[in-house]
């Protein structure tokens, strides 16, 4: 089948189920390092084995290697006495962590501030809400802005959970079991839809705007596995495209809501980065990787497609990789050696958080926090349980097209 621009493509996925319904002053920075921007050609095909020619990452820095930058920030400068409060999210966003049962937040300009006392709570793994206001202490737990903590309905390792857009005031996550596309109350779990528009739905995420969702799994049309469009509440579902053999994950939608990124796992080992633009109906390529994996994709909630995911063999995720607009196509971050990375989350102003923990380490191990920037490596702070960006909700536009013949 061919896009409405005449480009052919193909793509041969399978689905797996993913979610499980339950119920002062600032210090001088060191110096940074820069990576050597690498090239990947596009593809429009899913069927390609060609790998990205991304170069290895390169010291530029004359004064320290990138193992011994020391870290931005240090722990033991939080204030030991601060009182805690959620305060609004800057303009510019913050990089907040968890540290002895704390949740911190760091501006740009190395102010600290305590956001919330977790009462005895050390999460392993945080999710801020679209507006920046309240935040997932773990799947299980919202940390509400009033300061009161609820339970999702959902299972303390299901990290598929997505928040609700504009606003957050709801979760949607598939069942691993029935594969039903559950519709929680962000602060009162109680208040379950069932919002499936599938025979089986194994990830989903919200369009910016609210009004939609898109969707992986079995369609209900009998053509088999695909990607599919519907309201919030499962109406007027569209085929956007099918799906053969493999795996799908990250679905993740650009800022404007125009585009949404995700990985295609192929059985032959072959791993893509996608990215479909609605408006066009148009699938592109933006990396390709043989006998080796592409996972934990996260896009940028503020720069309209800043993308970046892990690459690696199995638990080895010993490389990151990733697109934004200033990057001119796929770039390698310098990070340090014998660690294990997972991208984060993004800052405005294309700032991208990536964890770095021991290779070897357990998953619950804590970890280092390290940005790129610009074009360049920075470790921002060392030994922390948990960390996110937190950021405002970026301009979108109301998804108001027609969807056209798809893909596949």
């Amino acid at each position: 089948m061919r896009g409405r621009r005449g480009v052919p493509v193909l793509l041969a996925l399978s689905l797996v189920a993913c979610a499980s319904d339950a119920t002062d002053t600032a210090p001088t920075a060191p110096p940074s390092v820069a990576e050597t921007a690498g090239t990947t050609s596009e593809s429009t095909s899913t069927t390609s084995t060609d790998e990205p020619s991304t170069t290895d990452a390169t010291t530029t820095s004359t004064e320290a290697s990138i193992d011994d930058l020391p870290a931005r920030y240090s722990t033991d400068d939080l204030p030991a006495d601060s009182s805690c409060e959620m305060a609004p999210v800057p303009a510019t966003g913050e990089t907040t962590f968890v540290f002895e049962e704390k949740l911190w937040a760091v501006d740009e300009t190395g102010g600290f501030a305590c956001l919330a006392d977790l009462e005895g709570r050390n999460p392993s793994w945080i999710q801020w809400s679209p507006d920046g206001d309240e935040v997932l202490i773990g799947p299980d737990l919202v940390l509400r802005n009033d300061g009161r903590f609820v339970e999702t309905g959902y299972f303390p390792e299901n990290r598929a959970l997505r928040w609700s857009e504009p606003t957050g005031k709801a979760l949607i996550a598939p069942n691993a079991q029935t594969g039903h596309l559950v519709w929680r109350n962000a602060h009162d779990s109680t208040e379950r839809i069932d919002v499936s528009f599938m025979d089986r739905t194994t990830a989903a995420v919200y369009h910016p705007a609210g009004k939609h969702i898109v969707a992986a799994g079995t369609g209900s049309d009998g053509l088999g596995e695909g990607i599919f469009l519907a309201s919030n509440r499962g109406a007027n579902p569209t085929r956007l495209g099918s799906i053969e053999h493999g795996e799908v994950s990250g679905l993740a939608f650009d800022p404007t809501g125009d585009s949404f990124t995700f990985l295609h796992s192929h059985p032959d080992g072959t791993t893509e980065v996608h990215r479909y633009t609605l408006p066009f109906d148009q699938l592109d390529t933006l990396a390709t990787y043989t006998g080796e994996s592409a996972t934990g994709l996260v896009t940028s909630a503020a720069d309209n497609g800043a993308a970046a995911w892990v690459v690696g063999h199995g638990t080895n995720a010993n490389r990151v990789e990733l697109s934004s607009p200033s990057s001119f196509g796929v770039v390698r971050m310098a990070l340090p050696t014998e660690s294990v990375f997972t991208p984060l989350s993004w800052l405005p102003g294309e700032r991208l958080l990536v964890g770095a923990r021991p290779a070897g380490g357990a998953d619950d191990e804590a970890y280092d926090v390290w940005q790129w920037s610009n074009g360049q490596s920075a470790r921002i702070i060392d030994g922390v349980q948990a960390a996110a960006a937190r950021t405002p909700h970026s301009p979108y536009v109301e998804l108001n097209i027609i969807p056209g013949s798809g893909f596949g």
